[in-house]
């Protein structure tokens, strides 16, 4: 085989100056491909550790309140319970008992003979405590 010179400027000849260009360009595009994929897996990252710490957040609230819920529950199955829901919200009462209304504003004020269906003349002699006691025990 020979070699064969190949003189500057003839045909096929790239200089050492372009090759250098070449490669740094070739290398310059690849580092910047390298970063920024390393900043767009960063990023993704964090996002996700945001999201992960929103969630540990809302389990621990969800936690907290499974917990009371259930210590609700616990109370709601009592007996006691029961009876004072029947009491409050069914306004039930057992056979003898009697029922006292109050007025439902501490503004207004009605005479207990009025609420009770008797005159209101019969109710509104003598001082409140009075009033109270004959209402309880007659």
């Amino acid at each position: 085989m020979s070699l064969v010179q190949v003189q500057a400027g003839a045909p096929g000849f790239v200089s050492m100056k372009t090759l250098s260009f070449f490669k740094t360009v070739g290398v310059t595009a690849l580092i910047t491909l390298i970063i920024v994929n390393t900043a767009k897996t960063s990023w993704e990252i964090y996002k996700k550790g945001e999201r992960l710490t929103k969630l540990e957040a809302e389990v621990a609230r969800l936690q907290q309140q499974k917990a009371e819920l259930e210590k609700l529950s616990q109370i709601v199955d009592t007996p006691a319970y029961i009876e004072q829901a029947a009491r409050d919200k069914l306004h039930m009462v057992y056979q003898g008992e009697r029922i006292v209304v109050l007025p439902a504003e501490p503004g207004v004020r009605q005479d207990l003979g009025s609420l009770l269906g008797a005159s209101a003349e019969a109710t509104t002699h003598g001082p409140i405590w009075k009033q109270w006691l004959d209402l309880i025990f007659s």
